[in-house]
């Protein structure tokens, strides 16, 4: 995931209280897709291992972490993206430890 586009398409604009608009990420495509919109009302979940990068940390006014056994979440990944299979294992297997890393390193 491309983290400084997450904040500056999404974290910056809702957090100043505009509207946020960004391309969805196509996994099977593995480019961007059709942009999406998102108004700054509410509650706004942002989800995905990226968002706990060190980077974003600040940026959040509640942070929720889900745990699942690996197996699990791979089963789900590959399963929900399953024309990506490859992309999306190789991805999250090298987030998964930049992910872990970052977590044993803080108190959430």
């Amino acid at each position: 995931m491309d983290w400084p586009r997450l904040q500056r398409q999404v974290i910056e604009p809702l957090r100043d209280g505009r509207k946020a608009a960004y391309e969805r990420y196509d996994w099977p495509a593995d480019s961007l897709a059709e942009t999406l919109t998102v108004s700054a009302r509410g509650y706004i979940v942002i989800e995905g291992v990226s968002v706990t990068r060190e980077e974003l940390r600040g940026a959040y006014d509640l942070r929720v972490w889900v745990e699942a056994p690996y197996e699990v979440r791979l089963v789900r990944g590959t399963e929900r993206d399953a024309s990506a299979r490859d992309i999306w294992e190789k991805e999250w297997t090298r987030r998964r430890r930049q992910c872990e890393t970052f977590l044993s390193r803080r108190n959430w």
